[in-house]
């Protein structure tokens, strides 16, 4: 029994609609929303937070252009990188508004291997579950095509 999601013909038109609708509709809001001084960092206070911005507006009028020719995998793979640069200009953005009260280089810097210990011993374990998963996965498929 096949429980996926599968959407109607006439849904997919309406959800590009709304996509472009939304993007359309935020993309200068959150232009307005910014300080000035903080604008001006990203236009050409800061030469990479600079770059960063002008590869998302780029990638943003690209994102515009694909959903109206309904280019989805063009889209997806915008949309996507537009997200990991939004990454780093949210912390320039934030670093910005709160440069009055926090510095980043005021922070003592303490070494503690225990969370990377942690990580690595979790790591190996889930690498070591979806082996085994791939395998039981493996023989049963061979199970199966044999009966």
């Amino acid at each position: 029994m096949n429980t996926a999601y599968i959407p109607s013909p006439d849904t997919i038109p309406a959800a590009w609609r709304w996509f472009q609708f939304l993007l359309l509709l935020t993309f200068p809001l959150h232009l307005l929303s910014v300080e000035r001084q903080t604008m001006l960092m990203f236009m050409g206070g800061n030469l990479i937070a600079t770059l960063c911005f002008m590869i998302a507006l780029g990638l943003a009028v690209m994102i515009i252009v694909s959903g109206f020719r309904k280019k989805l995998l063009v889209t997806f793979a915008a949309t996507v990188t537009l997200v990991y640069l939004m990454t780093f200009m949210r912390s320039w953005v934030r670093s910005s508004y709160l440069r009055e009260f926090f510095n980043l280089g005021d922070l003592e810097v303490v070494t503690e291997y225990s969370p990377l210990i942690f990580f690595l011993v979790t790591l190996v374990l889930g690498v070591i579950c979806v082996v085994w998963m791939l395998r039981l996965t493996a023989v049963a498929l061979k199970n199966e095509e044999s009966l």
